[in-house]
């Protein structure tokens, strides 16, 4: 996971979003947004590998945390994998999905 700041908060996740890497990625996501409390969050999706439906859980709480926040979550960078995860989980009907990487 990268933390970017140039426009706005952005995280970029890399390698496996999934049941093992999700408590860590979880906690240092809760962590940066406390420190940059910008209710809208980019998340770049790109070089993600694998999305299982514990990474899916970490997008809705984000999303949770957005809106409370008076923000919004938009997914970049989907691949085929993130995209069919996104859909079954219906996430594409609720969270802004930008078609550019």
């Amino acid at each position: 996971m990268k933390w970017i700041k140039e426009r706005g908060p952005v995280v970029a996740f890399e390698g496996r979003l999934d049941k093992e890497t999700v408590p860590e990625a979880r906690r240092r996501v809760l962590k940066a947004l406390k420190r940059n409390p910008a209710g809208s969050l980019d998340v770049d999706l790109s070089r993600l590998e694998r999305m299982d439906t514990a990474g899916v859980a970490l997008l809705v709480e984000l999303h949770r945390n957005a809106l409370r926040k008076g923000g919004k979550v938009r997914l970049r960078g989907l691949n085929e994998g993130a995209r069919r995860m996104i859909q079954l989980a219906r996430l594409d009907q609720v969270l802004e999905v930008a078609e550019e990487a």
